[in-house]
């Protein structure tokens, strides 16, 4: 007992003495009084659930984003099939059928009958030409030369019409719309109002009376006042 109360007070007579050198060795710090130590700002307590939660949404939203770029680039990249629209191609192929071009049959008194091709737009008396002219002059006035051409029509010249006399001229009284377009300078406009004109005032007892008829001007009664009869 008394060997174990012997070691036990050396040991302690030990500390203390390291004690003693450790504390003559230090200085201490003279401490700042409070009043004039600078504030310090309050450090808000770490809340580990709350930055969990913030980093799970923001992980979720840039997951979401990702997967929605995927998707649209996966989309973009499939190949997609092309829906034909009735009639497309028959449009087109359409649209390069006409050439500017019309073909007519030029028939009756002319030097070369047959079919003629002239361009878009031509008249009459060009597919007249065309047909080597008229065997004469006074078998021009049986059609109208300035009527432009229709695409697969059929020109007889010389022939005479229903409202034409033995004469030649045509009466005014008899002829339809249609045989009163073949006169110079009479369109489908004009042949319907001298045919309406005729229903409302009664035949004409006069070439002069045409005057009457709105479109007919002095230089056209010109040239019709040889061709027609009242």
């Amino acid at each position: 007992m008394n060997i174990g109360r012997q070691q036990t007070q050396a040991v302690r007579s030990d500390v203390e003495e390291r004690l003693r050198r450790l504390a003559a060795g230090w200085t201490p710090t003279p401490a700042t009084p409070l009043d004039l130590q600078p504030p310090r700002e309050p450090v808000p307590p770490l809340s580990t659930g709350h930055w969990s939660r913030r980093s799970w949404r923001a992980f979720v939203l840039l997951l979401t984003a990702v997967a929605l770029v995927a998707g649209w680039l996966w989309w973009q990249g499939q190949p997609r099939g092309v829906t034909a629209i009735p009639g497309a191609v028959a449009t087109g192929a359409t649209a390069a059928a006409p050439s500017g071009e019309v073909t007519v049959h030029v028939a009756g008194a002319v030097r070369h009958p047959g079919l003629v091709r002239l361009v878009a737009g031509a008249r009459v008396a060009d597919a007249i030409e065309k047909a080597g002219g008229a065997k004469s002059p006074r078998f021009l006035d049986s059609v109208n030369l300035a009527r432009v051409l229709v695409d697969g029509e059929q020109i007889v010249l010389g022939a005479k019409a229903s409202g034409s006399t033995t004469s030649g001229k045509l009466s005014l009284g008899a002829a339809t719309a249609a045989e009163l377009e073949q006169l110079p300078g009479v369109g489908p406009v004009l042949a319907q109002r001298i045919v309406s004109w005729r229903a409302d005032h009664g035949p004409f007892h006069a070439v002069d009376d045409l005057n009457d008829v709105s479109g007919v001007g002095d230089s056209l009664m010109d040239q019709l006042r040889p061709l027609v009869i009242p």
